[in-house]
């Protein structure tokens, strides 16, 4: 997994990870009021009074124990990215030679206190010029792969970590000044090829 800084090695890393690495290095510079860029999150479940409790978690660097990615006070934002679905194989018709690519689907979540990020605007209009960031970051990325947006959620918490379990929140964190957003992807990438390298043979 990556995280703020450093990052991991590209080295180190392929496919999807490797993929969702690249956009988070450019999101650690073009979106500066976030405090931690996490890369691909694992799924923990875990079982208490025989009940699933499943939450997104990442590790950083020399450190054996997870990080929960719960909303909470540690930071004044994060972003953090899931996979919500199954890599499939699909046909590549926009990209010279013709070869098959792999799609998955991802969400990148964004939790903020907008009050720790600006507190001279109003919540709403910080929070409008978050989302504003948000959708231009990624609108003008450019790496090695296709990312075609899909849904953005902006809406209760629960909506936008949907798959987890979000035992810990309470109200506090439904309302301003704590804010989460949800962006689904399709993610598309010609799996073992690098980074600068994309739709040649590798």
């Amino acid at each position: 997994m990556s995280y703020k800084q450093p990052v991991i090695p590209s080295l180190t890393l392929k496919g999807i990870d490797l993929k969702i690495q690249d956009i988070q290095v450019d999101m650690n510079t073009s979106l500066p009021w976030v405090d931690k860029c996490f890369g691909l999150a694992d799924r923990i479940v875990e079982w208490r009074n025989e009940k699933e409790y499943i939450y997104p978690a990442a590790f950083e660097a020399n450190q054996k124990d997870p990080i929960p990615l719960m909303p909470g006070d540690a930071w004044s934002s994060f972003a953090f990215w899931v996979k919500t679905g199954q890599a499939t194989i699909v046909s590549n018709t926009d990209f010279p030679p013709k070869y098959p690519m792999i799609k998955n689907e991802v969400s990148c979540i964004f939790f903020v206190d907008i009050r720790r990020i600006d507190n001279v605007l109003t919540y709403k209009e910080t929070k409008s010029k978050l989302i504003e960031d948000i959708f231009h970051f990624f609108n003008t990325l450019n790496f090695a792969g296709k990312l075609v947006s899909t849904r953005f959620i902006d809406e209760d918490i629960t909506k936008v970590y949907e798959g987890f379990t979000i035992d810990q929140v309470d109200n506090r964190f439904k309302m301003y000044p704590k804010w989460a957003c949800r962006m689904d992807f399709d993610l598309y990438f010609r799996d073992g090829c690098y980074s600068t390298n994309t739709y040649s043979i590798t």
